[in-house]
């Protein structure tokens, strides 16, 4: 078997909830058994509701984390602990913030309400919640909501149109990561509640290697490490691939540049993406 061989591309997971987990390991060794603790992430905004065009602070820690990637309202990488100011805010705003370890993968969110000044406790209490965080491609989910202090609502989004203060509704047919939204008129103001589902999927991308390859190899599965799967890609100018997930779950990647005798020349670094429940 070969031995050790240096990382020869960059391989990005494409999702709201992927982060590299740090330089790949080499074709031909033997993967450690990953007995690591889970990361958790908890994630704050202060205030929790701000006036139209005023901005919030968002703070976060983690433990047993070494990488974090920020989206939804915010995007990039992030330290595992740290605080962020946002920009004038003028709608009810979710950011989300994934991290990763070598225990596995969590994500955290918080969302920024806006409201009048003084409308915090009297604004109605808007309740939404997809009862999957994830479906296959072309899935459905089914949402729940309460708002009970409040005399009409209307939902945006992922989904349109007036709706009952307290209410469920299947969506099917999904064909993307979709955000739904729910603002509710009350006599104390306007509340907003929004929830988000994820295709179980990851969109993996790389760039060029460092040698000419006559293809690549992808390895993945739910072990850090340890694939249980891979695919064979012959065309080397293939620069994207998608991959269906079987369910929720934390799932790690890594690329094999292939060579002309269906060897291995080298190895992307790993990366993960966390498909939630």
């Amino acid at each position: 078997m070969p031995g050790r061989r240096q990382a020869l591309f960059v391989l990005f997971a494409l999702s709201s909830a992927a982060c590299g987990s740090g330089g790949g390991s080499a074709g031909g060794e033997g993967p450690t058994p990953n007995a690591a603790a889970a990361p958790t992430v908890q994630i704050s905004a202060s205030p929790a509701q701000v006036a139209s065009g005023e901005s919030s602070w968002i703070s976060w820690s983690t433990t047993n984390a070494t990488a974090c990637e920020a989206s939804g309202a915010w995007l990039g990488a992030q330290p595992v602990s740290g605080s962020y100011r946002t920009g004038p805010l003028t709608a009810a705003t979710t950011f989300n913030l994934s991290c990763n370890g070598a225990g596995g993968g969590a994500v955290g969110r918080v969302t920024v309400a806006i409201g009048a000044p003084g409308q915090t406790d009297t604004a109605p209490s808007v309740a939404l919640k997809a009862v999957q965080g994830s479906v296959p491609l072309n899935g459905a989910a089914e949402l729940t909501w309460a708002a009970p202090d409040a005399k009409s609502c209307v939902a945006s989004g992922g989904w349109s149109g007036s709706r009952a203060n307290k209410g469920s509704q299947r969506i099917a047919g999904l064909r993307a990561d979709t955000t739904f939204n729910l603002v509710c008129q009350g006599e104390g103001g306007t509340g907003v509640a929004m929830t988000e589902v994820v295709l179980q999927r990851a969109t993996l991308r790389w760039g060029a290697p460092s040698v000419a390859p006559k293809g690549y190899r992808i390895f993945w599965g739910k072990r850090s490490g340890q694939p249980e799967h891979s695919i064979l890609i012959s065309n080397p100018s293939v620069r994207e691939r998608i991959i269906e997930l079987p369910g929720p779950g934390t799932y790690y990647f890594v690329m094999a540049v292939l060579n002309a005798q269906g060897g291995e020349s080298g190895r992307s670094n790993q990366v993960s993406k966390i498909i939630p429940a």
